[in-house]
């Protein structure tokens, strides 16, 4: 019994990990914020030869990857009377597999979350206190490594398209509105803002485990 406690309070630390990387992940880039932040840093809407604001952009790549619904991606430009689609039928392709990435993300992020819950509650009941204030120290650590390690991979062009070949597949031409748009520097946006919120999440972990792990005092 004492060697599958040991066992799951590894799996726990790396669930924790694991869920505050997807999680992370996934939240940025439904995230208008990151978005309107990337345009205004590369100033990739105003490089393209339609009258879009930034923030409009944003909201619309935002919206999409945040809804559950059956629609097509689509931006369109304001002409008088008429609105004019931006995107062609591969572009909407991408968008669209972006999201099915991105919801297979989150769907892995809250499954780790929730197991991870259950077994700290498991030892929390147990009153192992001190094991899982020892845990949570060892996941931080990997957490932090783990975001470092994400970090260098985004970083890396040939990682870059390797994974995007693996999970999206469809290739676009350079002179795509879509690579325009959301292509490089869009990786140093990601890496920064998934970084942060990362960090975000390990920190509240850290100060949750430590109110629930808090050793009671006999001598003050």
């Amino acid at each position: 019994m004492k060697q599958i406690n040991y066992i799951l309070s590894f799996i726990m630390v790396l669930l924790i990990s694991l869920a505050i990387l997807m999680l992370s992940s996934t939240l940025v880039l439904r995230m208008s914020a990151t978005y309107v932040y990337h345009f205004n840093d590369s100033q990739a809407v105003l490089d393209i030869p339609y009258s879009v604001k930034g923030g409009e952009m944003a909201d619309e790549i935002s919206g999409y990857l945040t809804s559950f619904s059956s629609d097509k991606f689509q931006v369109y430009e304001d002409n008088g009377k008429y609105k004019d689609p931006l995107y062609n039928s591969t572009e909407q392709e991408v968008m669209r597999q972006v999201r099915k990435v991105l919801n297979i993300e989150l769907g892995l992020g809250l499954l780790s979350m929730g197991l991870f819950v259950a077994i700290y509650v498991h030892f929390w009941r147990r009153g192992s206190t001190k094991a899982l204030r020892n845990r949570g120290y060892l996941a931080i650590g990997i957490t932090v490594a783990c975001i470092l390690v994400r970090v260098i991979l985004v970083c890396n062009k040939t990682f870059r398209h390797w994974l995007y070949g693996q999970w999206i597949g469809i290739k676009l031409p350079k002179d795509s509105l879509l690579v325009m748009v959301l292509g490089d520097p869009m990786f140093k946006t990601y890496a920064l803002f998934a970084s942060l919120v990362a960090l975000i999440f390990a920190g509240i972990f850290a100060y949750v485990n430590m109110r629930l792990t808090k050793q009671e005092r006999i001598f003050y």
